[in-house]
């Protein structure tokens, strides 16, 4: 073996693993070739396994013929054969502690590739590797087929023969590298030709270049004089220019000076005015103090004589004549309660019938809402009288209190007192009453016109356009009648019991007459023209004014806190004064946030 590929021996008994497998099959050939019955040179020109394989296979039925064949093969190192090179370092770990494992003895030198060589420290210990190795057990464990045998040495003759080879191959390789080189020549030869013809063309080219940038420099320094020229007189002009420019900022800087001046002197009128706000702000919380104080003085003042009142009422009168007139008046109170019930239900079905037929008969319903104006008339004059009368039988209690307070008879005054509470209970009966009616009225008239067309209720109404606007009325009146209503809806209190919520009690963002009108007539677009119709005539501050009031008016939880829709009990009204809302709603919003 050549000592470049095979490691000294190691007293450590360490493995030492090198790839040289190359070197190994070329020493094995030239043994091969002072052998009798071993592969040729033609073979060790080649090497392969399989030949190797055979010299294995030849060498171990040599050994059990018991042939002494030492001077051939190196009695210390051992070859094996493996099938698949993949396998080989993992057979070689497996081998290697096989082999420990029965204390073969020191292995001095190890290659792995698809052909192993191990060598060992003596020949005694590669003859007890090579009987362990050839023991089936050693199949079983290993897992593979291993041909092994002894390593052949490498003799003068094989080396010889090996040298003359390479001449061999050396004088072949000499003859193809002359060859290729006689190529070559006539390649470089062709290619300098050629380069000539191109360096004749270049040579050329870069005469018609040369003239061509002369040409070119010619026009470019007459362009660049034309440039020089230009910008000369740009120069000049953008001088004058902003000497112009900067005599007008500083006359703008002078006017923003002045302006300054000016809002300084206005923000100082503000101060001013604030701190006069603030006074007047402070004067007017102390009197509105002063007022509240007073206010409940005389409400104290009042309740003591209410006291007073109900102690000598009760002096006066029994418990059991209190209860048969409670229940008396409550009777009676049911019976016209249900007497009117009864007549209004059949007005109103009387209403209904003939508001089937008003479509057909638009005189008919004509004459019925002039007689509907006038009952409504007549009750509004009425509700005027009573309220006059409660006016004047509120100044007559107080002046009886005053008396009584002085002392003067208490039975005439207790009398005249209760004659007057029955009075008054009377008039607010009545009053109430009327009230109803002409809310019950009022609801009927609604339910009325919202069943009609806008050109039947112009057309019952008597009213026609005489505007430029859409139901004749002006943006002033339009957007008053607005506020106004603003003001009694927020102050209003609606319920099934009391005052129910209608069409016209709500402050509806439209330029139309809502006589007119029903909740089906509320669009985006009259909305959107009622704001912009604010905006206008109002100015900004009015504008956002009246948009907040809208929004916090049309909000749902605003209405649901209220039960302002719980309050009616037509259903229908209900549904549709929703959807109106809705679309109110869906018009402020934007406006308001933006």
């Amino acid at each position: 073996m050549n000592s470049e590929s095979d490691p000294a021996p190691t007293s450590s008994g360490r493995l030492s693993l090198t790839r040289s497998t190359t070197r190994i099959q070329l020493g094995m050939s030239m043994a091969a070739l002072s052998c009798p019955g071993r592969p040729t040179l033609k073979d060790a020109a080649n090497p392969d396994s399989q030949a190797l394989s055979g010299a294995l296979i030849r060498w171990n039925e040599g050994i059990s013929d018991n042939v002494s064949l030492t001077e051939y093969y190196d009695p210390c190192v051992l070859s094996l054969n493996i099938p698949d090179k993949f396998q080989g370092v993992g057979l070689t770990i497996r081998l290697y502690q096989h082999l420990r494992m029965f204390r073969v003895g020191v292995i001095t030198g190890l290659n792995v590739s698809s052909t192993t060589t191990i060598r060992f420290a003596t020949a005694g210990e590669a003859a007890t590797a090579l009987r362990v190795i050839c023991n089936p057990t050693f199949y079983s464990i290993v897992g593979a087929a291993i041909t092994v045998g002894y390593m052949p040495k490498k003799t003068d003759e094989q080396l010889k023969a090996q040298i003359q080879d390479l001449q061999c191959l050396l004088e072949e390789r000499v003859l193809q590298q002359e060859a290729m080189t006689r190529e070559s020549e006539k390649k470089i030869n062709a290619l300098r030709e050629e380069l000539s013809v191109a360096h004749a063309r270049h040579l050329e080219q870069s005469e018609l270049y040369k003239l061509q940038l002369e040409d070119a420099s010619k026009a470019s320094a007459s362009l660049c004089q034309k440039l020089e020229e230009s910008l000369a007189a740009q120069e000049e002009q953008y001088a004058q220019k902003s000497s112009t420019l900067q005599c007008i900022i500083d006359d703008m800087k002078e006017e923003l000076h002045d302006m300054d001046l000016n809002l300084e002197m206005r923000n100082k009128l503000v101060e001013e005015k604030d701190r006069q706000l603030m006074m007047t702000k402070e004067t007017y919380q102390q009197e509105c103090g002063e007022l509240t104080s007073e206010v409940k003085r005389l409400e104290e003042a009042l309740r003591e004589k209410g006291l007073q009142l109900e102690i000598l009422e009760s002096v006066r009168d029994s418990e059991e004549q209190k209860k048969r007139e409670v229940l008396e008046r409550s009777e009676s109170e049911k019976a016209t309660k249900d007497s009117l019930v009864k007549v209004l239900h059949a007005r109103i079905d009387e209403l209904k019938e003939r508001n089937k037929v008003l479509r057909g008969t638009v005189m008919d319903s004509d004459t019925r809402q002039l007689d509907l104006e006038v009952k409504l008339s007549a009750s509004m004059a009425d509700k005027a009288l009573v309220e006059k009368r409660i006016k004047g039988s509120d100044s007559k209690v107080a002046a009886l209190e005053e008396k009584l307070a002085v002392g003067i008879n208490e039975k005439k005054l207790s009398a005249e007192v209760a004659a007057l509470k029955s009075d008054l209970a009377q008039m607010r009966t009545k009053s109430e009453g009327r009230d109803e009616e002409f809310r019950r009225l009022r609801t009927t008239l609604d339910t009325l016109l919202q069943g009609m067309s806008t050109a039947d209720r112009h057309r019952l109404l008597g009213r026609e356009s005489k505007d430029s606007h859409e139901d004749g009325w002006p943006n002033k009146k339009a957007i008053q009648r607005a506020r106004n209503c603003m003001d009694e809806f927020e102050e209003a209190q609606f319920s099934r019991k009391g005052k129910a919520l209608t069409f016209k009690d709500i402050p509806w963002p439209v330029l139309n007459d809502l006589s007119t009108f029903g909740p089906r007539d509320i669009t985006k677009k009259r909305v959107d023209k009622f704001f912009a119709a604010v905006e206008t005539e109002l100015g900004s501050n009015g504008y956002w004014e009246l948009l907040e009031r809208m929004y916090k008016a049309f909000r749902e939880q605003r209405w649901e806190k209220r039960g302002l829709l719980e309050s009616v009990s037509d259903q229908k009204l209900s549904d549709e004064l929703e959807s109106a809302r809705e679309i109110v709603l869906k018009v402020v919003r934007p406006l308001w946030r933006g």
